[in-house]
């Protein structure tokens, strides 16, 4: 979330607290491991920085490749695509077969990482090509990406690269030296001799109350101290009628910047949070403000500057900016009211609606989008389900963007945008059946790579009208992606997949019949339908995005 990314900003790379401020030597050898993409330019970027540490180090360092991405029915899938499932499993097969050498094969591969997997072959040189293949392009390549997957997954590895230095998240320089000097805090090597225990304090541990300092940074003398920090506190309002306002981790993710935060949590329905709406003039639930003694705090002295844009400065407070904690929950009803009739939502009519905002190849809007379907199935016009695509601006360039002004653009490029809109006319010109059976058979026969080529086919084999989506396509694309964003701008959309319920954001789980429980507590009456319990169809239904 952009809250948590604000403990990143300022003090990226806490890490597991220890006892003492003295950095500990572990053993002869560290557990390291990356959780990449094999075609993400700042997973390669590492794999690359990190192989002449690993050259150098050799036995001192047992290191691991594993792969994020996700696996629905028989599928997997992945950001970048199919090229980039195939190029994680042979990646896996050759660090299976080749353990010494592996990374010989990916580092080459890297160099034109567009080709991967066909350049494989080309980089295994004097490597048993012969297992790697077989192990490829069988099931043992792919019960090792399933395995590697779900590794991810159970590390909360939703980010390439997410690296692991004897256990420990790293988030410190993602060069040679910074590898060198994560290896060496925790081995004793001749290796490292004349290595800087830290450069910065950012590679410092944690103690109960104290913040690290890095003391002489970067030189022989280097050495990693705490230093007693001021106490704050961070008071949460949020709503008790507000399902969906908890702020998950804020507390836990700060206190590793502001080791002294007490964290108190109140409630605009009772008179101190009322008191406190009056002096914040808070509008919408929930926010988080600060006493004003985190300006005395370490980090404040180290990185006030960065840290001001992201609040609002009171008397005796500051606020983190509303946006950055999703405050969305009216404090006024007769506000709330209005709001929603500004975006279309009726209450009180016994018919909610469901507004999901994905892109069209999105790998984690896809598992939502193939969720939500038979909730449809189930529901049918008993409610309203409503498919939107996230529209950036002046993202990429023209790669990605419909128009020479970069009003409308996608995360996965112009091919994606193109689909985005073919979706959008199917499910209002032609229905929201169709819709899903469109988009479900789009996610499964074309990509961001060949959706242009591909569509015509696949809308065919589904019985759609494709000189109806063609036209539509022609004469109404540009007033579709205009109100797009225009709803992006008002749910306050940042990635895919994003969902409103009544147009209230949801944040469970991307299972089945977890959005069928939501939907039916939104209505008056629910029908006989939602005593329906459905199977979840996605797998292990991941918490990523795209954005």
């Amino acid at each position: 979330t952009l809250l948590i990314g604000l403990s990143l900003l300022v003090f990226s790379g806490c890490k597991t607290k220890t006892p003492t401020g003295n950095v500990a030597k572990e053993t002869s050898s560290v557990d390291v491991v990356f959780y990449v993409m094999s075609q993400c330019p700042f997973g390669t970027q590492v794999e690359d920085a990190f192989r002449p540490v690993l050259d150098k180090f050799k036995d001192a360092v047992n290191f691991r490749l594993e792969f994020i991405g996700l696996k629905q029915g028989d599928e997997f899938k992945s950001l970048h695509g199919e090229s980039e499932v195939k190029g994680d499993k042979v990646q896996l097969c050759a660090q299976k077969y080749e353990p010494e050498r592996f990374m010989e094969m990916v580092t080459c591969m890297n160099e034109n990482a567009k080709d991967i997997p066909d350049n494989w072959e080309d980089c295994a040189k004097d490597m048993d090509k012969e297992k790697i293949k077989a192990c490829y392009e069988g099931e043992e390549g792919n019960k090792l990406l399933e395995e590697s997957f779900a590794k991810a997954q159970k590390a909360k590895a939703q980010g390439s690269p997410t690296m692991y230095f004897g256990g420990e998240v790293y988030h410190g320089q993602r060069d040679e030296d910074g590898f060198t000097r994560a290896i060496c805090r925790k081995i004793d090597s001749p290796l490292c001799e004349g290595v800087p225990q830290c450069k910065t304090d950012l590679e410092c541990p944690i103690t109960e109350g104290k913040i690290p300092v890095c003391e002489n940074a970067g030189t022989a003398d280097a050495k990693c101290t705490q230093k007693e920090d001021a106490k704050v506190v961070m008071t949460i309002l949020s709503s008790k009628n507000c399902a969906d306002c908890d702020i998950p981790g804020i507390g836990k993710q700060l206190k590793q910047i502001m080791p002294n935060l007490e964290t108190k949590e109140v409630y605009i329905e009772d008179e101190e949070g009322k008191n406190l709406v009056e002096k914040y003039k808070v509008d919408k639930v929930p926010v988080v403000v600060f006493s004003k003694t985190i300006k005395d705090t370490f980090i404040w002295q180290k990185q006030g500057d960065k840290m001001m844009k992201s609040f609002d400065e009171f008397d005796d407070g500051l606020m983190i900016k509303p946006k950055m904690t999703n405050a969305h929950y009216f404090v006024d009803d007769e506000k709330r009211k209005e709001f929603f009739e500004e975006m279309g939502i009726k209450t009180g009519d016994n018919r909610p609606q469901i507004d999901f905002f994905l892109m069209a190849y999105c790998p984690f809007g896809n598992v939502a989008e193939e969720a939500i379907e038979p909730v449809y199935e189930l529901l049918k016009d008993k409610a309203d389900f409503n498919p939107h695509y996230v529209i950036y601006s002046n993202y990429g360039g023209e790669d990605f963007c419909f128009d020479k002004e970069q009003k409308y653009c996608s995360m996965h490029g112009k091919q994606e945008l193109h689909q985005d809109i073919r979706e959008l006319c199917v499910a209002k010109k032609i229905g929201v059946k169709e819709y899903f059976d469109f988009a479900l058979a789009m996610n499964k026969k074309c990509d961001y790579k060949n959706a242009d080529s591909c569509w015509e086919d696949v809308a065919k084999e589904v019985g759609l009208d494709t000189a109806k989506i063609k036209k539509c396509y022609d004469e109404e694309a540009e007033t579709l992606l205009k109100k797009e964003a225009e709803l992006n701008t008002l749910y306050s959309v940042q990635g895919s997949p994003q969902v409103f319920i009544d147009g209230v954001q949801y944040n469970g789980p991307r299972t089945s019949n977890s959005y069928k429980e939501a939907l039916c507590k939104a209505f008056e009456n629910a029908p006989k339908e939602c005593d329906t319990k459905l199977e979840t169809n996605s797998g292990n239904a991941p918490a990523g995005s795209c954005s």
